[in-house]
């Protein structure tokens, strides 16, 4: 599970580099955004926002972290394969 504290360097890593473009968000919005990606492990969340610094030349919104197309493995269903 994402902890809050990954969640928020995430956030200002997003802020750093696309203040400038529109990128904003309020309490509602930093809610909502949670909620949709607390499930996702810190590597996954790191790995996403990562493509979409490297891809997105635009300020991006949730769907563009949600489809960034990263390959993370996730240790629990490596252990159900073996």
């Amino acid at each position: 599970m994402l902890s809050k504290e990954a969640f928020k360097i995430g956030l200002k890593k997003l802020n750093a580099e696309y203040a400038n473009k529109g990128f904003i968000m309020s309490k509602d919005r930093v809610t909502q955004w949670y909620g949709y990606m607390c499930g996702m492990s810190q590597t996954e969340f790191n790995a996403r926002i990562d493509y979409v610094l490297k891809t997105c030349s635009y300020s991006p919104c949730i769907a563009d972290i949600l489809k960034a197309k990263v390959n993370v493995r996730r240790k629990d269903i490596e252990d159900m394969i073996l």
